[in-house]
């Protein structure tokens, strides 16, 4: 009993807004990505639309990337947000990178 009450007032680390906003534009970028395979896929021509797209979801996600980065450095904030704010547009940068391969080696 004495341990639940302990743990229930200990303080919580809180949670970084830069996490939040890299680990949302992470996602987003990630779902463009998604969006472009699929029209890829459909043959359709859409012009410069797709390719300016996915520039913008990578430049995104590239500032995402280092800005959680540079948040999981501190020790003052919640480990998981911190490492979701990393994963997240690390993903999304690795997903954009094997589209732009894929569009270079079989386009």
């Amino acid at each position: 009993m004495a341990r639940r009450r302990r743990r229930s007032y200990e303080k919580r680390k809180p949670v970084a807004a830069a996490t939040i906003w890299s680990s949302l534009v992470g996602l987003v970028c990630f779902l463009v990505a998604l969006i472009l395979m699929f029209v890829s896929a459909t043959g359709l021509d859409f012009g410069k639309i797709p390719g300016a797209a996915g520039v913008m979801a990578m430049l995104l996600s590239i500032i995402a990337f280092s800005v959680g980065v540079r948040t999981a450095r501190e020790s003052d904030y919640d480990a998981v947000t911190r490492a979701i704010g990393v994963i997240a547009p690390g993903v999304a940068m690795l997903v954009l990178l094997l589209l732009y391969f894929a569009g270079i080696l079989f386009g």
